[in-house]
């Protein structure tokens, strides 16, 4: 695992290149593509262990954050939709230049699965692997709001620390007076999410426009909500090869007692190995 920095040298991106392990050696780069914010937190050591996966099927692997999230330059409130576009068509161009391969998949995670899926007609994957997928930028920013809210509403966590008879009773009657913290206006969950970010996450959309070429999709889906199915449907019409798999990994993400609980990837970290081997061989 080496880690590097790259792309333009006042603003890089941080990321790890791991190299295949085992007898097997494929000329063949996997990109994973985070989520942003809190669920980047709770995801980070689910991707490694991705990561780790693929390599010992034979994929070079490049993990990475965008600009402003992670390790990368910049901060959360400089972010553009735009530009996390251009870091994801960076990051493909610096897999295949390191690790001297020609062709990519992209394995994304909730936000990440959206720009994956959409800088398809530019990257031109071999194989998409969209987990849990924010189909609605809109609906994505509503679910951050009413998480936010659950989290300032659980005496365990920001109430004022008064005997508990007093917190229950003042907490149902005026829970902004109970709570002991309030976030800026802009926060979401514990990052910045200013009104031009907002404006554009919000327009984001899986539902029309997003056209995937010929690359092969999988759709891993830990909710069971109908979600899924409907995007299946929509790639399918366009003539995608796209399949569903469900995996047992939950991230509960609109759980606010989840907010500080790792990601355990679970099965998934498996149903990704089968599925870019199957894509691929």
């Amino acid at each position: 695992m080496t880690p590097l920095y790259f792309g333009d040298s006042k603003q890089p991106l941080f990321g790890f290149l791991n190299e295949p392990r085992g007898e097997t050696q494929r000329a063949h780069g996997v990109l994973l593509c985070p989520p942003i914010a809190q669920e980047h937190v709770r995801a980070h050591w689910a991707l490694r262990q991705v990561a780790t996966s693929l390599c010992r099927a034979g994929f070079h692997v490049l993990r990475f954050d965008w600009f402003g999230v992670g390790d990368s330059a910049g901060d959360l409130s400089q972010a553009t939709v735009a530009r996390w576009r251009s870091d994801l068509e960076t990051a493909a161009q610096e897999l295949k230049d390191a690790a001297g391969v020609r062709k990519v998949s992209l394995v994304g995670l909730r936000l990440g699965a959206t720009l994956a899926a959409l800088s398809a007609p530019v990257i031109k994957p071999t194989a998409l692997v969209l987990w849990d997928a924010v189909q609605d930028g809109s609906a994505y920013l509503a679910e951050l709001k009413q998480l936010e809210k659950g989290i300032l509403a659980d005496e365990r966590r920001f109430w004022v620390a008064w005997p508990a008879s007093v917190r229950a009773t003042v907490g149902k009657l005026r829970p902004d007076v109970a709570q002991a913290r309030h976030p800026a206006a802009d926060e979401l969950v514990g990052f910045a999410f200013p009104g031009s970010l907002r404006e554009q996450i919000g327009e984001l959309s899986l539902d029309g426009a997003v056209d995937v070429g010929r690359s092969r999709v999988f759709l891993l889906d830990s909710s069971g909500e109908p979600g899924s199915t409907r995007l299946l449907a929509h790639l399918q019409s366009r003539g995608a090869k796209a399949e569903l798999r469900t995996t047992q990994a939950e991230g509960r993400w609109s759980d606010p007692r989840q907010v500080e609980e790792l990601l355990l990837p679970g099965d998934a970290v498996q149903t990704i190995t089968d599925a870019l081997e199957t894509a691929t061989s």
